[in-house]
């Protein structure tokens, strides 16, 4: 059976990307065929592992990004032969953990299609690379909890604004910053100051963080399934101090001096 026809009849065609190299041509089939979904190999921090497999595909006249993801594939605990157990590398301990995203996120929506797991796996990876996507990376490293929260339809539509102000004069890194308390999910808010986030049904304590603006919290959020919950924030700007040496006034740099928000 073919990939085309596996994904036709609802299998999700998973497949490692390879261990020939970081060379750009060297992944071949079946993680090269445009019908399935190959997986590359990251190390415990992110960084694409030197033996993973890349290629783009040109099946067909095509020019597909691969692998479409990427992976922990570094050190992986597993069952060696006679019973013991040892650490192994390989993008085919990369490949089992999309596997198991796919099986938890069924288990989520149980009606989801192949192109639809394919999709929310990729919308919902951690960006890694210059660009995304990117043939080392793909669309990213897979985050299981993000998957299943995306794909089951339940999520948080949260509006942070901070009393009107935009943020378009300030870096990517300057925008503000909210943590789900209890969750891995940390989202970062647009140059107008509005951020998404996606989570199961619940109740949860987000904070929000930005340069120059005091933190804020808030508790008991809650989270209706299949619902949209919109919590706003108004952040207010940290003072300004002068600062006193040897008895001269003067400004920090010639300019005012934001004090660094504290959390106590």
């Amino acid at each position: 059976m073919t990939p085309d026809e596996q994904s036709l009849i609802g299998i999700f065609a998973t497949f490692a990307a390879g261990n020939d190299g970081w060379d750009s041509a060297t992944m071949k089939a079946p993680a090269s065929y445009p019908a399935t979904f190959s997986v590359g190999t990251v190390t415990a921090d992110d960084t694409i592992a030197n033996f993973s497999s890349r290629i783009p595909s040109t099946w067909f006249g095509s020019n597909l990004v691969k692998p479409e993801v990427s992976a922990p594939g570094v050190k992986v605990r597993s069952s060696m032969p006679g019973g013991a157990y040892g650490e192994i590398d390989g993008t085919s301990m990369a490949a089992p953990h999309v596997t198991g995203a796919v099986a938890l996120m069924l288990q989520a929506n149980p009606g989801l299609t192949v192109a639809q797991l394919e999709s929310v796996i990729k919308q919902t990876a951690k960006p890694l690379g210059s660009t995304t996507p990117n043939n080392d990376y793909g669309w990213g490293r897979i985050d299981a909890y993000a998957a299943v929260a995306r794909d089951a339809h339940i999520n948080t539509h949260a509006a942070s604004h901070s009393a009107g102000t935009t943020f378009s004069n300030q870096s990517a890194s300057g925008y503000p910053i909210v943590d789900v308390e209890g969750t891995p999910i940390t989202v970062t808010a647009d140059a107008d100051g509005y951020y998404t986030a996606y989570l199961p049904a619940g109740s949860y304590t987000l904070t929000v963080s930005s340069p120059g603006y005091r933190i804020a919290t808030a508790s008991e959020v809650p989270i209706i399934a299949q619902g949209t919950t919109v919590r706003n924030f108004d952040l207010a700007p940290v003072p300004t101090i002068l600062l006193v040496d040897s008895g001269a006034w003067y400004y920090d740099s010639q300019s005012l001096c934001r004090l660094p928000s504290v959390v106590k």
